[in-house]
């Protein structure tokens, strides 16, 4: 097996090194760069060797603006459909988890899955199955000239395809948690015979106000503010391209997950996502299990170096010569006497003879001391020359010390560190490998009895579940019914800037709401009177210019702009309606 790993690390071609090298990250236009890494069979974990190819490919972008990055995971042809697309779910997370590890924002990252349906390599021998055990990661340097070729940046984080065989029963769990359970034979020809093979499904998922932002949605129905559960685009075709549609009679059974959940939801249907009709389908909430918490990321240890044994002789201080006692002055005649001149003199040997008197012992001490001083001068040569030797001989020591210590200590105390780190992730890695397991086991088990309950029998969980015999936009809403005397028309000054797509986004619900220019300004009316984010944004000079303003009481907001890089403009993106 390592082998062929081997054997595939050195089929990475040229024309990848060259891009990697040749290309300036800061100036490079719209070049994707692409890396695949491979896997062991039936392992979604890289091994350190193909972590270091990584690490070593993706390093010139972690200071570059405006990358964004692809992860395509894929497997080899052994096990069945449904597993081999979660086991290439699993491989893409690992690689998303270490570039995020590396530095990079989760934001620029777009993970997709593609099973066994996208091999690289059709022959059936053990090189061609290595081959396929990969995950493709592409790189691409934009500069836009356009928002709307940000946009279709923006949307490689939402749309994904999943490919299953039409003959079986499919349940389809998207990257982003959305379930599909799809019957065996429920897909139709153009013609409305049955469809046998390969079928493949376009997912949009737009979940978040971020997502209807980057897919240019509006939650909007003959004029009326809705509020979303979550949108989709679903479009099924054949291998070939063509069209499929859903029967009727056998519909496949979706459920949206959802944070909150609120009562009243219908489902709607779109051409484009602007403009929204309500098919008075109810939609009941359904669907997800309540899944154990993963285990926490253990502490690792911090490398601390071993300190050295050794240490430097002290130095004998030098003698201090003592200081001579000296005999007071004569006192000075003050200014003012009022006494005889001969009381004066009495009084000045009064006050003399105390002072006098404590010289003589001071003097005495100073003569011991000066004594002491000599006789520690002429021993401190003596004790300066063993000094010298002992430095000599600790420098000697110290030589050979360090040799030992750098050849031997260190590293045998880093690969003891190394190990126990090693251990601490062994450890956990297998909890999460468990903790999956275990979720697997209780979402299997979990839509099993769902399918067999029929799926919308069941109203206590978190998602909003319904059945579909449809393709195109869908949308879980419900009208923001509030009373006219509520509601306000808002004007949203651009700057000038016609060319800006601004977006009414509500704080405390999930609607957003498309603002239609009107000169100098963006308009939208009978908007509920609320907290209200206006999102402004537009393309100058190959670079992202973002608008982010409130809404006054009034129903107004003028939006000044300042230049965002692709990670910033996505990490403002992910903070609405939170």
């Amino acid at each position: 097996m390592k082998t062929s790993v081997t054997l595939m690390r050195c089929t990475l071609p040229l024309f990848y090194l060259f891009l990697l090298f040749s290309f300036n990250p800061l100036r490079a236009n719209e070049v994707p760069t692409k890396l695949i890494v491979y896997f062991d069979s039936d392992v979604h974990e890289l091994d350190p060797e193909e972590q270091d190819r990584l690490c070593e490919f993706i390093s010139p972008f972690q200071d570059a603006e405006n990358v964004s990055i692809e992860i395509h995971g894929h497997t080899d042809t052994f096990g069945g459909d449904e597993y081999n697309l979660k086991l290439s779910q699993r491989r893409g997370e690992t690689t998303k988890d270490l570039l995020v590890d590396i530095g990079f924002s989760a934001h620029d990252i777009a993970s997709k899955s593609y099973g066994k349906f996208a091999l690289l390599k059709q022959e059936d021998n053990a090189q061609s199955h290595q081959a396929n055990r990969r995950v493709e990661i592409i790189v691409t340097l934009h500069e836009f000239h356009s928002a709307e070729e940000l946009n279709e940046v923006l949307t490689l984080e939402t749309e994904y395809d999943y490919r299953f065989n039409a003959n079986e029963s499919n349940h389809i769990i998207s990257n982003r948690g959305t379930h599909f359970l799809i019957p065996a034979n429920a897909l139709l020809n153009a013609d409305g015979s049955t469809f046998n093979g390969h079928a493949e499904m376009e997912l949009t998922e737009a979940l978040s106000a971020a997502d209807f932002l980057a897919e240019n949605l509006s939650t909007v129905c003959d004029g009326e503010v809705l509020e979303s559960g979550g949108m989709l685009y679903i479009g099924l075709k054949d291998e070939f391209g063509n069209p499929l549609s859903i029967d009727e009679e056998s519909p496949m059974e979706v459920a949206i997950p959802s944070g909150m959940l609120q009562p009243g939801m219908t489902l709607f249907v779109s051409s484009d996502g602007s403009d929204w009709s309500n098919t008075s389908q109810p939609i009941v909430t359904t669907a997800v299990p309540n899944l154990p918490l993963p285990p926490p990321y253990p502490a690792k240890l911090e490398w601390k170096e071993p300190k050295s044994l050794l240490k430097l002789p002290k130095k004998p201080a030098s003698v201090p010569t003592p200081m001579k006692p000296v005999y007071p002055e004569a006192l000075e005649k003050p200014e003012k006497i009022n006494y005889k001149w001969w009381q004066f003199k009495k009084k000045r040997r009064q006050r003399l003879e105390p002072i006098v008197e404590t010289v003589d012992p001071r003097m005495e001490r100073y003569e011991r001391a000066y004594e002491n001083y000599v006789n520690d001068s002429l021993a401190y040569p003596a004790k300066l020359e063993q000094y010298e030797k002992a430095v000599g001989r600790w420098e000697i020591e110290t030589a050979s010390c360090k040799k030992h210590y750098e050849q031997v200590i260190i590293p045998r105390e880093r690969e003891k560190f190394d190990f126990q780190n090693i251990e601490i992730q062994v450890k956990y890695d297998e909890s999460i490998e468990a903790w999956r397991e275990k979720c697997d086991e209780i979402r299997d088990v979990h839509y099993a009895k769902l399918t067999e309950a029929n799926l919308l029998n069941s109203a206590d969980l978190n998602a909003y579940a319904f059945r579909l015999a449809q393709t195109g936009w869908i949308n879980c809403d419900r009208f923001y019914d509030i009373p006219k005397s509520q509601k306000q028309d808002i004007m949203v000054s651009v700057g000038g800037h016609e060319d800006a797509k601004v977006y009414l986004v509500f704080d405390d619900r999930k609607s957003v709401l498309r603002a239609n220019h009107n000169g100098n300004f963006a308009e939208v009316n009978n908007v509920p009177k609320e907290s209200i984010t206006v999102i402004a944004y537009y393309v100058e000079d190959g670079d992202i210019m973002l608008g982010q303003s409130k809404v006054s009481k009034y129903g107004r907001a003028k939006t000044s702009y300042k230049k965002a890089s692709l990670t910033e403009f996505r990490q403002v993106m992910a903070q609405l309606g939170e």
